[in-house]
Parts: C-alpha cells; sequence; structure tokens
C-alpha cells in the first residue's frame, strides 16, 4: 500500500488532488476507484458502527483503535475531511474527551463520508478518460 509522508489537517479539503495524483503514479485508475470504494464501504457499513458501538458502551479503546484506522486510511487515499475528523476523535480519546464531543466527531466523519463519496464520484465524472480504464 502507498505511504503517505504527510497530509495537511484541514477541515474543508475533501479530496488531496496531490495524494491522488501521487497515488496514480503508483497503480492503475481501476484499483484507485476499488480501494477508494472498499475503504468508503469499510468505513460506513463496518467501521462507523462499530465505532457507534464503543461509543454506546464507552469502550475508550476500541473507540481510538477505530479512529486510528479511519485516519490512516483515509490519510493514504487523500480523504481531507475524514482524515481532519478522524484526527480530532483519536486526539480526544487519547487525552480523555468527553463522550458528547466524541459524538460529534463521530457524526461529522459520516457527513465527511457522504461527501466524500459524492465528491470522488464527481472527479471520476470529469476526468474519466484520465483517471479511469
Amino acid at each position: 500500500m502507498y505511504i503517505v509522508k504527510h497530509i495537511p489537517i484541514q477541515q474543508d479539503v475533501i479530496l488531496d488532488a496531490n495524494i491522488i495524483n501521487d497515488l496514480r503514479q503508483s497503480i492503475s485508475n481501476d484499483s484507485l476507484h476499488k480501494i477508494f470504494q472498499k475503504f468508503i464501504h469499510t468505513l460506513q457499513t463496518i467501521k462507523l458502527p462499530q465505532l457507534e458501538a464503543a461509543i454506546y458502551n464507552k469502550n475508550y479503546q476500541q473507540q481510538y483503535k477505530i479512529a486510528h484506522y479511519i485516519k490512516s486510511g483515509a490519510a493514504q487515499l487523500g480523504l481531507g475531511k475524514i482524515y481532519y475528523y478522524s484526527h480530532l476523535l483519536s486526539k480526544a480519546r487519547k487525552e480523555t474527551g468527553s463522550q458528547e464531543q466524541i459524538s460529534t466527531y463521530l457524526l461529522a466523519i459520516k457527513v465527511a463520508s457522504k461527501e466524500t463519496t459524492t465528491a470522488f464520484t464527481q472527479f471520476l465524472t470529469l476526468y474519466r478518460d484520465r483517471y479511469t480504464n
């Protein structure tokens, strides 16, 4: 898997074009699309429900572990907003942030994942010839 050296922590960046372009240098367009779809699917159907359950059950270690997983995947794919909010969540969990604060970040990650899916679909539509096989 491609390793990102650094992603700026920016709340307003949905997709980081520089990281996506770097990925394109290493893998095929089809592979990039499949990896993105797999990450978002796993995020929305497995990781976010697990995180929600961990928050409900006050399982702090699991909250941190899942937030860190999300943060790492988002960084590798250049998914700025998801990275931003998962970073805040893992930081809040590490620093024993309030459950209300943690729940707010969970909701923000859910919203960001939907925005990211829409943005990536628009990205592929705009650059179909360049970024899809």
